[in-house]
């Protein structure tokens, strides 16, 4: 129990801090005279600093700092809520642990997955303050592509219009087979209990 809370406090941390103040902060890790090409010089692991700033790489970074604790907090919400007694069932049972994984928590914290996927992938799509500062504007997401439609160089608004409505589609399409499946399970699971 203390090594849980202790790593809840570590996922839930960032939170306290400002957005654009975490993304600078990977600026000077990443950067030339940064943190982690310091530490590979003096390790003796290259012989000159990487470009790490400004490459996809920085950007995955980025987002994946960002948008981690979205994903873990409604998992470990559907982890906290799992029955032990029905993983130790399957293996009395004769499962083993990958197929008790496979029978028992995996489909029973897919709620949580789901909307884990849900909250990282609406924002992660329209984000572009990660791509602009990691990724110096040479990584094309579809945010910025957005944003340049309307604010940039190319001032195509009808171009910039098409482009949000097709992310809202995408947005619509992935929340409505998300809920439809929740929503289909539920009923499953209702009729396997008797419920009606």
């Amino acid at each position: 129990a203390r090594w849980r809370n202790l790593l809840l406090m570590a996922v839930m941390v960032p939170f306290w801090t400002s957005f654009l103040i975490r993304t600078y902060a990977w600026v000077t890790i990443l950067k030339s005279q940064g943190l982690v090409n310091s530490l590979a010089l003096q390790l003796g692991a290259i012989a000159e600093p990487m470009e790490l700033l400004y490459t996809p790489g920085a950007v995955i970074v980025g987002l994946v700092y960002t948008f981690l604790p979205f994903m873990i907090l409604p998992i470990y919400a559907s982890v906290e809520k799992l029955d032990g007694a029905l993983v130790e069932a399957a293996l009395d049972l004769g499962a083993g642990p990958l197929r008790a994984f496979a029978r028992v928590v995996a489909p029973l914290t897919a709620p949580g997955v789901a909307a884990g996927v849900l909250l990282v992938f609406v924002p992660s799509l329209g984000i572009y303050a990660v791509n602009d500062i990691l990724g110096g504007g040479r990584v094309d997401m579809i945010g910025n592509v957005i944003e340049n439609q309307f604010k940039g160089n190319a001032r195509n608004w009808p171009f910039g219009a098409a482009l949000g409505t097709t992310l809202l589609v995408a947005f619509a399409a992935v929340h409505w087979l998300v809920s439809r499946r929740q929503r289909g399970d539920g009923a499953a699971d209702a009729v396997r209990i008797g419920v009606h």
